[in-house]
């Protein structure tokens, strides 16, 4: 027992972890009744728990839709694991900062929590540790220039349950794809941007080969809140934003990781 920081936590399977929550919690039921002397008591109430992980890197070790067993320890071997699914991954770039390229992923129950575990890390960084320098956009093979800021958020709307079946905790099973993305850019010409409302071929390149591909992309503002300043020099400049669009007339789109793996259509 005692109060620690987390120098040695480590997420099983997961690697350059920063950081990890979780939230378990009751939706505990009260009732009133002839002979409660009006006092409210509580004894039913179903189970649930949500979690949280961030890491460096560009391509996070699970996507949304898949299950896997969360398991993660603290610095003093204390720890706890549970079947889980994931919600949502979001990879961000920040080039105008010179920041390292970085993801959080969300994830939910599907199976009770159990204080105890084991995770094993690797034993250095490299190979996960991206440079968000030297990274672009482009839209139909056409690179948007003079970018600050990217994000690619993918999410799964998974359908949760409570049942005869599940003990008195929340299950779930996979949902719907969907997905968001938005550009940073001061490039000043507004016809450089995408054409809203168009669909596109997206490649979010995390080095200067490879990249995350998304078709395709809905453009839903573009250029959004642009404008200059005289007063404070900013540079003239807007934000293109989007969602997933996987269905082009008769033809079907993908999801692919900087490595060549196709996520969605799911396998």
């Amino acid at each position: 027992m005692g109060a620690y920081v987390g120098v040695d936590l480590a997420i099983d399977g997961v690697n350059t972890a920063r950081g990890w929550k979780i939230s378990q919690t009751s939706n505990s039921q009260g009732y009133n009744a002839s002979n409660t002397q009006q006092g409210t008591g509580r004894a039913c109430g179903n189970v649930d728990w949500i979690g949280q992980y961030w890491c460096y890197g560009h391509t996070p070790a699970y996507f949304p839709g898949d299950t896997f067993t969360f398991q993660a320890v603290t610095d003093q071997g204390a720890g706890l694991q549970g079947a889980a699914i994931i919600e949502r991954v979001r990879i961000f770039w920040n080039i105008a900062k010179g920041d390292y390229i970085a993801h959080v992923v969300d994830f939910a129950r599907n199976g009770a929590l159990t204080f105890t575990a084991t995770a094993t890390d690797v034993t250095q960084p490299g190979g996960y540790v991206k440079c968000s320098e030297g990274t672009k956009f482009t839209y139909g093979g056409t690179e948007l220039q003079e970018i600050e800021e990217m994000m690619l958020d993918i999410r799964c709307a998974n359908r949760p349950r409570v049942t005869s079946s599940t003990s008195g905790g929340a299950l779930r099973a996979r949902g719907n794809l969907d997905a968001a993305w938005s550009v940073k850019s001061i490039e000043h010409d507004p016809s450089a941007y995408p054409v809203i409302n168009a669909l596109w071929d997206l490649k979010f390149y995390v080095d200067a080969t490879t990249y995350w591909t998304v078709n395709w992309g809905k453009v839903t503002a573009s250029p959004n809140d642009y404008g200059g300043n005289h007063e404070t020099l900013e540079y003239i400049g807007g934000t293109v934003e989007g969602k997933f669009s996987g269905h082009s007339a008769t033809s079907t789109g993908a999801i692919i990781t900087p490595a060549g793996t196709t996520k969605w259509p799911y396998p």
